[in-house]
């Protein structure tokens, strides 16, 4: 069955999805670029979401990079043999149109839909809420899943602090819902609800009495149309948010951690790897990014040390020294925690800001896509 038959069938095929982490500088972008491009020319159909990629990779793949998926040409000569029907597509997130659309497909009505988007709470938290927008990617990465339409998803994720944060968050408006006081301040809202929109605003005013006097009743009042509004919506959340958590415990979603092979850049993302192992999860591969070629670096270090060498190239040597004890020493700390990823080693590249120079970088990816497309 094909992948758009399947869809329409109700029965969605799991493609292999590529979540990028990352400290900030490292690549972590460009590599998921250039992992999609890979895909791609291998005759498949792939979706790249970015979060926030550089104008300058925008630039190279010759697109203004927008919410909606935008595809992106690819020569025809970039194709393996007898694999031209791979396709491209990108998009850069937009968290507020997600957001409308989330809300959208829970509302009970269109007219519930359109009060809930004049709603000025409903305004500030669906720009501003703090989680909203590793979430939203994450609801945009569920909505490609359930296309039924791709081959592979590879979802760019934000720099370092951030980029956890989609998997300690199934539901981004659970917390804001079920704090107490919140709770507690809107009850009789909530509670006067069955009476309707009108007469909930005179009633609830009575019930609140010096509280509201204190607080506002105009923002009270906007809370409790809020939460009186969501109801629905927020436990379609929650319905997203267990789909959500599923895709990405299934076995095809692999998560690559990308790294330069320097003391603070390995500090970080070993930083990210303990935080994941404790939510459960683990580093697939890992993407040591923007290293000596393989052939360069084996010449240098068959170098006799004894030798008088320029220096130039003695520090080129003392990289290739660096590259290879570090990495180990890093690996050698997942090894610890009973942690063994998969390791792919990217050689430096000329500045990636063209559609030709991607490509050139995407062929590192080849070998990787075999082998996870051949599990």
């Amino acid at each position: 069955m094909a992948r758009d038959d399947a869809a329409q069938a109700g029965t969605v095929v799991q493609p292999h999805i590529a979540v990028l982490l990352g400290a900030g500088g490292v690549g972590k972008t460009t590599c998921g670029i250039a992992l999609g491009i890979a895909a791609a020319r291998q005759g498949r159909s792939v979706a790249i979401l970015s979060i926030d990629p550089a104008k300058r990779l925008a630039a190279a793949l010759g697109i203004p990079l927008s919410g909606e998926l935008t595809t992106i040409a690819l020569p025809p000569g970039a194709f393996a043999a007898g694999k031209e029907s791979g396709s491209l597509g990108a998009a850069i997130l937009d968290q507020k149109a997600v957001f409308d659309r989330m809300v959208q497909r829970f509302a009970p009505d269109e007219d519930t839909y359109q009060k809930i988007l004049a709603n000025k709470l409903y305004q500030a938290i669906s720009a501003r809420l703090s989680g909203s927008l590793e979430y939203m990617a994450l609801a945009q990465l569920q909505d490609l899943v359930e296309s039924g339409r791709y081959h592979m998803i590879v979802l760019d994720t934000p720099p370092d602090t951030q980029a956890l944060d989609f998997l300690k968050r199934p539901n981004v408006l659970e917390h804001f819902m079920e704090n107490r006081v919140m709770t507690w301040l809107i009850k009789p809202f909530h509670l006067a609800a069955k009476l309707g929109m009108g007469r909930l605003m005179n009633y609830g005013e009575k019930l609140m009495g010096g509280i509201a006097r204190v607080t506002g009743v105009q923002s009270l009042h906007l809370v409790a149309e809020f939460l009186v509004l969501m109801q629905q919506v927020v436990a379609g959340f929650h319905r997203a948010g267990s789909s959500i958590q599923r895709t990405l415990q299934h076995p095809q979603t692999h998560f690559l951690l990308t790294t330069k092979v320097q003391r603070a850049a390995l500090r970080a993302a070993a930083s990210l790897a303990t935080e994941m192992r404790a939510l459960g999860f683990t580093v697939d591969r890992v993407l040591f990014n923007r290293c000596l070629p393989p052939e360069v670096a084996a010449e240098l270090l068959g170098l006799d040390q004894r030798t008088s060498l320029p220096l130039a190239l003695q520090h080129l040597r003392q990289r290739a020294v660096d590259e290879v004890e570090l990495s180990a020493g890093f690996l050698a700390g997942l090894a610890a925690r009973e942690e063994k990823p998969g390791v792919l080693t990217l050689r430096e590249q000329e500045p990636l800001e063209t559609l030709a120079s991607l490509l050139v970088f995407s062929e590192e990816f080849a070998d990787y896509l075999d082998d996870i497309f051949r599990e």
